[in-house]
């Protein structure tokens, strides 16, 4: 009988708001809508990073792998065992915060034989299925090593931009703050992503060549590593959502926005 790997749900909470300063909480845990809940009979809170959680348990993922930084204690202290929430859940405190690549690779030993699913908890995005699709596909095209979804952005200078060939294989990516863009309709970013263990094992040992980046000039951006491990002959494929949304939550001016067209909140009373 041939091995599959399972799949997994990886969410990197490590980071440190820097960009909402005066936050007395973690930034994964900005309270955004308001479910009810049929089972209690009342209305429950739902936090930014509860609506990944259910989009990744939505693809029939149970099993969460969510590292953090030390000090982000409320974090484990609002998910707990995960039972909450009908996941499994552990935890891993990051040794190195300087970027997100050190995140990942921080649960190296646990996540290497498995398949991920991996988004960023402080993004809103749209649609409600976009990680089965990502999952659908990784798991029909055997020769496909990671898939990323794509969803169309208004201002491409905050996010990493993809350019599709036309087998929907990613050609570049053109990062934040280090390339220029063009402002057009025709603007993807990738915001979520699905991958084999190929790309854990690349990752890996990409850093090791790397050494530590707290004593280098430039923090070392994951799609930097994308798009070595797509040079070096592995195939990394996009998923467009023509029709989907992405707002990144981390500054308070994107959170407004986010919290005014997409939460669960009625703001006008």
């Amino acid at each position: 009988m041939q091995y599959k790997p399972e799949f997994i749900g990886l969410i990197p909470m490590a980071g440190k708001a820097n960009r909402m300063p005066g936050l007395p909480f973690s930034k994964e845990l900005m309270p955004f809508n308001l479910v009810k809940d049929h089972l209690q009979k009342n209305t429950r809170l739902e936090v930014i990073s509860d609506g990944l959680i259910k989009k990744i348990k939505r693809a029939g993922v149970e099993k969460f792998y969510v590292v953090v930084r030390t000090g982000k204690w409320d974090i484990p202290d609002y998910f707990k065992g995960g039972s909450g929430h009908q996941i499994a859940v552990s935890y891993h405190v990051v040794d190195n915060e300087s970027a997100v690549p050190y995140t990942i690779d921080q649960v190296f030993p646990f996540i290497r034989d498995k398949n991920i699913l991996f988004g960023f908890p402080d993004i809103y995005f749209q649609p409600e299925d976009a990680f089965v699709q990502l999952k659908d596909r990784l798991q029909k095209e055997k020769e496909t090593d990671m898939v990323l979804g794509l969803i169309p952005v208004d201002q491409p200078q905050k996010w990493d931009v993809v350019a599709l060939n036309d087998n929907n294989e990613i050609e570049s990516i053109a990062i934040k703050e280090i390339l220029n863009h063009k402002n057009n309709k025709n603007n993807f970013a990738w915001c979520l992503a699905a991958w084999k263990p190929s790309f854990t094992g690349f990752l890996h040992k990409y850093l090791l060549k790397s050494g530590n980046s707290s004593v280098i000039d430039k923090e070392i951006q994951l799609s930097e590593i994308i798009m070595d491990f797509i040079r070096k002959g592995f195939r990394v494929k996009g998923v467009l959502f023509s029709d989907g949304v992405c707002i990144d939550t981390g500054t308070y001016e994107d959170l407004k926005e986010a919290l005014n067209k997409y939460s669960g909140f009625d703001l006008a009373r």
